[in-house]
């Protein structure tokens, strides 16, 4: 081997002591000020990594759930554009009591009261009860509740009974109606 030149083999035999500590010092100094300072940010980042990911593999479902959420919300916008097409107005509604005590007197059923209640405002509806009572046969019951529930309005029937009264071969009818219609302080 040459006289001025050393291989790194020959400095490591000759227990060159110095480059040794250097890389210690150098290792140690590196894990001192670099690697463990920074070992709660780079585990924090991987946490951020993990977060991430796991949102990554939830996508598909999330986006599933959101178009099945528009399609009940388009239905909902839907029914609700085809309900305030076909609800009464407030002007409407003294036209609607006329509608229905004629549906009884078509299918038959003789009024004993048809008395309307005051309204009441909801946020964007008005509920305007009717209690009523007419007698007839039970054909003629049942179609007039079949007419009543064909009209254009909603119209809910909330109560509805049907007695014989003594000697009288006709049945007596009581029912509480609710007609909706739109709440036009609240319409847009």
């Amino acid at each position: 081997m040459k006289a001025g030149k050393r291989s790194l083999s020959d400095i490591v035999k000759q227990g060159n002591w110095a480059t040794t500590v250097a890389l210690v010092v150098v290792g140690v100094a590196f894990l001192y000020f670099w690697f463990i300072p920074n070992r709660r940010a780079i585990e924090g980042l991987r946490g951020e990594l993990q977060v991430q990911h796991d949102l990554a593999a939830q996508e598909p479902i999330v986006r599933l759930e959101v178009e099945k959420t528009q399609r009940k919300m388009q239905a909902a916008e839907t029914f609700v554009a085809s309900w305030k097409r076909s609800a009464p107005r407030e002007a409407d509604v003294a036209a609607m009591y006329g509608t229905i005590s004629e549906a009884l007197a078509d299918a038959g059923c003789q009024t004993q009261s048809f008395v309307p209640r005051d309204p009441q405002a909801m946020a964007h509806l008005r509920r305007i009860p009717i209690e009523l009572a007419v007698q007839g046969d039970l054909a003629g019951l049942f179609d007039a509740l079949g007419r009543i529930e064909k009209l254009p309005a909603e119209i809910w029937i909330e109560s509805l009974s049907i007695k014989k009264p003594e000697r009288q071969d006709l049945l007596r009818s009581e029912a509480s109606l609710v007609i909706f219609s739109e709440n036009s302080d609240k319409s847009d």
